[in-house]
């Protein structure tokens, strides 16, 4: 009957790592399979692009 104290104590912190850890698992499953870094640096040159015509419209709306 004794042994279910410290029982109940180490079942949090078991518990925890046992979800980090699986957790970390599937994080990296899914960044293996992610886009590589020149796909990435096409779109957020895409992006930028997109952000300076949406700055360029907006300073061109407040001047009118």
């Amino acid at each position: 009957m004794e042994i279910f104290g410290p029982l109940a104590l180490l079942a949090c912190p078991v518990g925890m790592l046992a979800m980090m850890w699986f957790m970390s698992r599937g994080r990296d499953s899914r960044e293996s399979a992610s886009r590589s870094t020149a796909d990435l640096r096409a779109e957020r040159s895409a992006l930028d692009a997109q952000i300076a015509r949406a700055e360029q419209r907006d300073v061109t709306k407040s001047s009118s």
